[in-house]
This record gives structure tokens, sequence and C-alpha cells, in this order.
């Protein structure tokens, strides 16, 4: 009797092995076949929670050493896979310019919340990145963080090849208008000293009154047409003066900025990208047909679609800040994309997105305009915008001033 039940609870043990190694399997085997269905569906539809729920429910039959192991590979390959796609689609969501991609990166944290909270640190990141796209100026695009892939292996480009980390930045969707501008020179933005930083305001206290506006102003009489014709100390001037009105502290963008936005994507940051904003075949941006300006984003061709900003190759070309070995070589400053006004064997030079333009920062070219850009702040309690000087600091100024005021 005692023998015959010994055999029975040994049968009964060797059925629950049984039955925990059949379950394990068959719950690998669907963790895999729902992970297969997350890579085929569209990022937008894409949710990874199945599969993890499948495969967290086979850790209950994980009763082996072995079972453990294969377990916690499979695990680990999951959560860093779904957590990394879902960060990417994230941060690419959130470079769009509608309400949709906000929602759609909300969305894709909760998810990566519920799959990966060891990732705090990450997640951290994601949620600042998001909490930034919220406070975005209107008429920017935010861009994230991370590594880009910029320079060229071509000579005349002076723009060697290099990878750089980006901290998140906005950059504004389109050019500088003439409309935008008008409203700097009729505030009297050429005669406040805090606009203008040392060398700008020596340069333009060495203008005549009268060529205190940009070059050839009364021929730009279009007003939604990119303006022309500053130096890059107005360029500046203009942005510090632009900050007081939208309570951001905004600035011409850095050359590394400028090309990451005309080259690569949110999805493709450390790949070739593209040669222009819209691909490799510079006839396809509608360039080769222009010579003379347009309005600003009148050419649908001529964007990163990634992005949705206008005008990175053509119209105008622009003024960014350099530093390093660039910046010994032109004062600082330079210039980035091609202008209509260029002949066309020129203006497909300069419209590669790694194509590097030199300029003294005192230039005034028809051909040269500027868009905007600002900083982000690392934290949700980081100040910030544009804080206006002190009352004392305006008294500073105004004593400066009449201290340096010409006769």
């Amino acid at each position: 009797e005692n023998f015959e039940r010994a055999r029975d609870v040994r049968d009964s043990r060797e059925i629950r092995r049984e039955i925990a190694r059949a379950q394990f399997s068959l719950l690998l085997a669907t963790a895999e076949e729902r992970a297969a269905e997350a890579r085929a569906a569209s990022p937008e539809e894409r949710d990874w929670r199945s599969a993890l729920e499948a495969l967290n429910e086979a850790a209950e039959f994980a009763t082996t050493s072995e079972r453990q192991r294969q377990w916690r590979i499979l695990h680990d390959d999951l959560v860093a896979e779904a957590l990394a796609e879902r960060l990417t689609f994230a941060r690419a969501a959130l470079s769009g310019d509608d309400e949709a991609g906000l929602i759609q990166a909300r969305a894709a944290l909760e998810q990566c919340r519920e799959f990966a909270p060891h990732a705090g640190e990450e997640l951290a990141a994601l949620a600042r990145e998001i909490e930034a796209r919220e406070r975005r100026p209107e008429g920017f695009v935010f861009i994230g963080a991370g590594p880009a892939a910029l320079g060229s292996t071509v000579d005349d480009e002076r723009n060697p090849p290099r990878t750089v980390e980006l901290e998140a930045f906005y950059v504004a969707r389109f050019q500088v208008t003439v409309e935008r501008y008008r409203e700097f020179v009729d505030a009297d933005g050429y005669e406040q000293r805090r606009y203008w930083c040392e060398s700008g305001w020596e340069y333009v206290q060495g203008l005549a009154e009268e060529e205190r506006v940009p070059k050839e102003w009364a021929a730009q009489t279009e007003a939604r047409h990119p303006v022309t014709g500053v130096s890059a100390y107005e360029a500046e001037a203009y942005a510090r003066w632009r900050s007081e009105r939208l309570g951001v502290a905004v600035r011409l963008p850095s050359d590394d900025e400028r090309e990451f936005i005309a080259r690569h994507s949110t999805y493709n940051r450390t790949g070739l990208g593209y040669t222009f904003p819209w691909g490799h075949d510079f006839e396809d941006g509608g360039l080769a047909e222009l010579d003379e300006l347009r309005p600003v984003g009148a050419n649908p061709r001529d964007v990163n679609e990634a992005f949705r900003i206008q005008d990175l190759a053509g119209n105008a070309s622009e003024w960014v800040r350099r530093s390093g070995e660039s910046a010994a070589a032109s004062g600082g400053y330079g210039f980035r994309g091609a202008s209509n006004l260029m002949r066309p064997t020129l203006r497909e030079r300069f419209a590669r997105a790694t194509k590097r333009g030199f300029a003294e920062p005192t230039t005034r070219s028809p051909m040269i305009g500027f868009r905007l850009a600002a900083d982000v702040p690392n934290g949700a309690t980081e100040p910030f915008g544009y804080e206006p000087p002190s009352e004392k600091e305006r008294e500073r100024e105004t004593e400066s001033e009449s201290e340096t005021a010409p006769e």
C-alpha cells in the first residue's frame, strides 16, 4: 500500500514537471510570436506589452536553472529592444508639429514605465523632453538631444567627418522675414545698446545713420521674403530684441545644429543622412529653376519632412555660430545653405547639407539671411526664457551709451 502511494506521488510530480515544461515552452513561443507582431506593426500602433505579459507569465514555470537562464536572456533582450524602439519613436513623434505627436510620445513613455521601470534615468530624460516640447515657442520645432554624424570627406566643404553629442534645442520652421525684421528697425533696435555684443555695437556705431538698416533695405518690400543684407551682428541683435517679445532666449543656430536639421532625422542620427534636406538628388528640391527670393516656405520641396523645417537648402543662405577651428577662420560665424540668387552651379554646391560657407561677421550680402534657435532647459525646475535687464542694468547701459555716443 505504501509502495503504491509513493508511485502515485512520483507519477504526479512527473506530470506536474511535464506540464510546467510544456507551459513554459508555449508561453515563450507566444511571447516571441507577439514580439514579431509588434515589430511588423506600424510605429504608431506598435505595443510590446502583450509580448512581455506572456513572457512574465512564463516566469511562473521557469522551475529549473536552465529555464530560468533561458527566460532571463529572452526577457532582457526583449525589454532592451522594446525600450530602445519606444524611446526612438517618442523622440521622433516630438519632432513633429502637431498635437498628435505629443500624445504619441506621452503614450510611449507610459508604456516604457510599465515594462522598464528600471530605466529611470532614460525615462526621466524623455519626460523632460516631452515637457520641453509642450513649452516650445510658437513657430519653433523641438529637436531632441543625442548623437549626430556630421561632416564630409569632400575637401572643399572644409567640414571634417565627426560624431558629436547635440543638446536638445528649438529651431524656427522659417527664416526671419522682412516683415518681422522691420519691427526691430521701427523699434529703434539699432540705437539700443543692450541688444548688441561689444563687437556688434562697435560695428553699428561705425555705420552712418542712414546705413543703420539692412543693406538695400528700401528694395526689400516683400513682407514674407527672408530679410537679407544683414551682418551676423545685426542678426544677433535682432535675436536679443525678439527674446524680449517671445519670453524665450533665442539666438542663431550653431553650425552643428544647422547641419543636423538639414541632413538627418530622429530615426537616423548617426548614418550618412541625406545629401540635401529632401534626399540625394538636387533636381528634386526645386531650386535649379529659381533665380530670385521667394516668400518663406513657398517651395514645398525644400523641406526636411522629419522636422517639417522649410528652406534649409535655398531661398536665402543663413548665418550660424561657429566654434573651434572653423570659428577662428571666420570670426565666430559662417553661413549654411544656398541662396536663390547664386549662379546654378554654386547653388547646388551650397545646397548640400554638409557644405560650410565662410564670411566675416560684418558681411552684409543680399544672399544671406538667418533663422532663430533656442536652448531647451535641462529640467522642469530650471529657469526657462529670457530675463530682461533690471532697471539698474538699464541705467548703467544708458550711462555707458551717453559716455560713448558720438557727437
